[in-house]
């Protein structure tokens, strides 16, 4: 378990959102963490694909030709 300590704007702003949201600061906290958490992982698996591109070792699909594979 990891303890953190926030500026008072930011213990506020949390303390306000949890409020809106009707949720526990500290569980809201848990979900905004792990959200950034999750988009941090994104990203660097889209960078890891594009430098594969940039690289020639992935080839891209023209977006028509996946419309037509998928009667869009």
């Amino acid at each position: 378990m990891h303890c953190i300590e926030l500026e008072a704007h930011s213990e506020k702003a949390l303390n306000d959102l949890a409020a809106r949201v009707g949720k526990v600061p500290d569980r809201l906290l848990q979900e905004i963490i792990q959200e950034f958490l999750e988009d941090q992982r994104d990203m660097d698996e889209a960078e890891t694909v594009r430098n594969a591109i940039l690289r020639g070792e992935e080839a891209l699909i023209p977006w028509a030709e996946v419309k037509a594979a998928h009667d869009l």
